[in-house]
Order: structure tokens, then C-alpha cells, then sequence
């Protein structure tokens, strides 16, 4: 069985949420279990087949020991893939609720381009979607920025974004100063 070696490691450069990444890594672990077991049925399967072509005493009891052992390999085998089924179905389910919150604040940032209500209380803003409900809000500088340009300050916190000062006068979220640095990157014709 060849075995692809993948690492998972990487998934944090995507900027994936962190529940997913776990899930991600915790199927990756469940595939090296797999992996081994199978080296591990492999290897018995061959010794039970040298034991089957050499007559003897005591052969019969080797060769049934090693049956049961191959058989509680299998079903410990199955149950891992259970495993990994339950967790990709579950992980299946969050990515859609990442997808379909992403969809609703991008439609929504999309829908207040073409008609800007920033005064109704239910436009959803910041990371989490939700609307103004008073706390500490802090405004991107960018008037494209997918997340209707206004960010709660416990949301930055929690992501680890630096949150700006009473000085600042221009501030831009992540997302938006990415976009910036790769603008400013880019070669000018």
C-alpha cells in the first residue's frame, strides 16, 4: 500500500478556521493508523501463508493465533475508517457553514455597494457576520472591504488581529491590507 505523505501543517498558511485544521490533521493521523495496520496485516498474512505451505506440530496452533490476529486487525482496521468517514461528513458540514456564511457577507458587502444602508442595524458586519449591536467597532479604511468595512474589537481579539489605536487614522483589516500588499506588489505595465 503506498502511502501519501502530506503536510498537514501547511493547512495553517490557507488561513483555514482552526475546528477544520484539526479535523483535517486528526484524518491524517487516522490515515497513518491505517496504514500501519495494513503493514501489520501484510505481514502476518504472508508469515500465516508460510505456515500453511510447511507441515508440522504446532504450525496449526501458530497459524490459527495469527488468524485471530489478523481478524482483530480488520476490525480494528474498520472502525478507524468509520471514524474518518464520521469526522469527514462532520467536517463536510462545517465547511459548508464557513461557505455559506462567507457567500451571505460577501453578498451582502456586494449588495451594500450597489446601495450603501449603513444605517440599518441588521447589515451584517466584521468576521462573525453578525450586525452592530453596539460594542466597540473598529472601520477599515477600504471601501471594498468584504466584510462591510466594520469589525467588533472581542472578534479581531479572539483572531489574534492587532487592533488599532485612538491615533490611527487609517486602519485596514487583514483581509484588505493583503489585498493592498499584493496590489502594491504587482509590476506596473
Amino acid at each position: 500500500m503506498s502511502s501519501v505523505q502530506f503536510n498537514y501543517n501547511i493547512l495553517k498558511t490557507y488561513h483555514l478556521p482552526e475546528d477544520i485544521v484539526r479535523r483535517l490533521q486528526l484524518i491524517g493521523s487516522l490515515h497513518e493508523q491505517v496504514a500501519e495496520l495494513m503493514t501489520k496485516i501484510d505481514t502476518k498474512v504472508a508469515k500465516q501463508r508460510t505456515i500453511n505451505r510447511v507441515k508440522g506440530t504446532g504450525r496449526h496452533a501458530n497459524a490459527a493465533k495469527l488468524a485471530t490476529e489478523i481478524s482483530e486487525h480488520y476490525e480494528e482496521l474498520v472502525a478507524i475508517q468509520y471514524e474518518q468517514v464520521e469526522i469527514s461528513a462532520h467536517l463536510q458540514e462545517m465547511c459548508d457553514f464557513y461557505i455559506d456564511r462567507l457567500a451571505t457577507t460577501l453578498g451582502s458587502s456586494m449588495s451594500e455597494m450597489q446601495s450603501p444602508a449603513e444605517d440599518d442595524e441588521n447589515v451584517p458586519y466584521c468576521y462573525c457576520g453578525g450586525p452592530d449591536d453596539g460594542q466597540t467597532m473598529y472601520e477599515c479604511e477600504s471601501t471594498k472591504c468584504p466584510f462591510n468595512r466594520w469589525f467588533h474589537a472581542e472578534c479581531l481579539k479572539k483572531r489574534g488581529v492587532p487592533v488599532p489605536g485612538e491615533n490611527d487614522d487609517h486602519w485596514l483589516c487583514p483581509t484588505c491590507a493583503g489585498i493592498k500588499q499584493r496590489e502594491l506588489a504587482e509590476p506596473r505595465p
